[in-house]
């Protein structure tokens, strides 16, 4: 969960009661919670300390969510809404306008971050052209390998150089305006320009942007685009000032043959410019980001335990200028944000290769591909850190040469093969230092395990008291509760916690619910010393005379009795 959403369920797992808890609950569990942490019913220091914590705990959700208008504040905007200074007058207001107020400060809150975590975006790229280390030396045969590296590297030659720099602002709720400056240099002729783009969002589904060049030859562009689920449409044009000739017209159309999630897709592209084309291709798993021309994502969640995973996609693109067939195949390492790619392609020019290594994270991503054609063999790293890019394309050789090809591509593979290698060592070294981390908590010494001990002591009468009553009418007994770590690795390690008096002391009326969206952490008597792992609650209960156990998951919902949970 996101923080957001832990602090907008904490104050319910402190009640253990439902988001949708009506005011007569909230009092109830208010007062048998206040009557067992209060500080005048425990006399050790350390017992009447730890209390008098629990019982401010309790009175603070119970202050939030007894107030109408703090538990709807809460509700919309978690605890950093309560800090808020609210004027008087805002009590009064009606509930729809409540929730466009708070509609309004999600979104103020969303751009502060953004702005203060986005950075400009800016990109490099850099063209070179080495095709001169790996020819015949052209030197003379007696010169040292010193002079002869020095006058190799001297014949690297910069192709070209560009330059973008972007900056946006958004101008209403719908609309975004962006400034960008582009520089770029192509053998001894350079030229730049200033773009200023106008973005606006007519629906959900509809959009339009504006596209003009500052300076000559001032070019508007003109895009507009639609997209639903399983359809895309995509017009563009550009107006050349000053030009008679018909503005050409670009129509990319993208569907979904079926509704299932990894259908086929289909793409017509038409090109009405000078020199008309049109292109159809049908690929087998292929994103709609394509089509509106927005990157990759090449990020993977890094998860704490996890594996790979295999997957592939192909396709045929006919037009008029190099019809191929193509398949890619890409490796990911989950939990290790890596992933590794083999693209082939055969079309008039021949067969071509391209394999790639990717890692990214949250802030950053480098790649590097190799690609063997007949036209020559073609690396290139991309760098990216936040929203800065920096894209190096290097021409090894002007022809088909396969022993290049296999040299830069064994580079990258020891690279990547390396990092994977040191990533999987560190990870598991920090898991091992997180779980010893964890047991040490979990040690009889422990602070942490002594006031959760001594929270479960306070409930002890309470969790009693309940007991009795339901066996006496063959109600809902708790026999046994752990909350343990999921995978059975953890918890034979001891990454496990009882939590069976903490349960029977909330049950009421025979029942059980503690929601999947509340942190477990938070309900009174609860210890998770290891938040790294995925955890279960495992319940073993009686209820009208008969065992029942449950096993549920940390993200899904308790509810007892249940008649699946019978244990035949």
């Amino acid at each position: 969960m996101s923080s957001l959403n832990q602090d907008r369920f904490r104050f319910y797992a402190v009640l253990n009661l439902s988001n949708s808890a009506l005011d007569s609950e909230i009092h109830e569990r208010h007062r048998v919670l206040s009557l067992i942490f209060h500080p005048d019913k425990h006399h050790g220091e350390d017992s009447k300390s730890l209390a008098t914590e629990k019982f401010l705990e309790v009175q603070k959700a119970y202050e939030v969510l007894s107030d109408p208008f703090l538990r709807a504040v809460y509700d919309s905007l978690g605890e950093p809404g309560l800090a808020v200074n609210w004027l008087e007058e805002t009590r009064t207001k009606s509930s729809e306008e409540l929730q466009k107020i708070f509609k309004q400060i999600r979104h103020d809150w969303a751009q502060e971050r953004a702005q203060t975590a986005i950075s400009p975006r800016g990109r490099v790229v850099c063209r070179f052209d080495a095709s001169a280390l790996f020819i015949p030396y052209q030197g003379l045969q007696e010169d040292a390998w010193p002079l002869r590296l020095l006058n190799r590297l001297e014949d690297v030659r910069l192709l070209s150089f560009s330059l973008r720099h972007d900056m946006q602002r958004r101008i209403t709720e719908r609309s975004i305006g962006s400034l960008a400056a582009r520089v770029s240099r192509r053998g001894a002729s350079g030229r730049g320009n200033f773009v200023g783009t106008l973005r606006h969002q007519y629906s959900p589904r509809l959009a339009f942007e504006a596209t003009s060049m500052l300076l000559y030859p001032y070019d508007i562009s003109l895009r507009s685009e639609y997209h639903n689920a399983h359809d895309a449409l995509s017009l563009q044009t550009t107006l050349a000032l000053g030009d008679l000739v018909f503005p050409p017209i670009f129509i990319s159309v993208y569907r979904k043959l079926f509704r299932r999630p990894d259908s086929p897709q289909g793409r017509l592209e038409i090109d009405l410019g000078r020199h008309p084309q049109v292109a159809v291709s049908l690929v087998s798993q292929d994103p709609l980001q394509l089509l509106l021309n927005e990157p990759r994502d090449l990020s993977v969640p890094v998860l704490s335990r996890g594996g790979s995973e295999w997957s592939w996609s192909h396709g045929i693109v006919l037009n008029s200028f190099d019809p191929k067939l193509f398949g890619q195949w890409s490796l990911t390492f989950t939990n290790l944000a890596l992933q590794y790619k083999l693209g082939l392609d055969c079309g008039l020019g021949g067969l071509a290769w391209v394999f790639s290594g990717s890692w990214a994270s949250t802030d950053a991503s480098v790649e590097m591909a190799i690609r063997l054609s007949i036209g020559g063999v073609v690396l290139t790293v991309d760098a990216a850190y936040f929203q800065q890019r920096l894209s190096v394309p290097i021409l090894l050789s002007e022809q088909h040469n396969s022993l290049i090809a296999l040299w830069a591509t064994a580079v990258p593979s020891v690279l990547f093969v390396s990092v994977y290698r040191i990533r999987v060592i560190n990870q598991r070294r920090r898991r091992l230092r997180a779980i010893r981390s964890a047991l040490r908590a979990l040690e009889p010494d422990s602070p942490s395990r002594q006031n959760a001990e001594a929270v479960i002591s306070f409930l002890k009468d309470k969790a009693k008291g309940c007991r009795e009553a339901e066996v006496a009418k063959t109600g809902l007994v708790i026999v046994a509760a752990i909350y343990a770590a999921m995978e059975t690795v953890d918890r034979e390690l001891g990454l496990s916690w009882d939590v069976t008096i903490p349960l029977q002391a909330l049950v009421r009326n025979s029942q059980l619910y503690i929601s999947g969206r509340h942190p477990k952490p938070s309900i009174q008597g609860f210890l998770d010393p290891a938040p790294f792992t995925h955890k279960s609650l495992r319940v073993r209960y009686l209820f009208r005379g008969r065992m029942h156990f449950a096993e549920v998951p940390d993200y899904l919902s308790l509810v007892l009795p249940l008649s699946d949970h019978v244990v035949n």
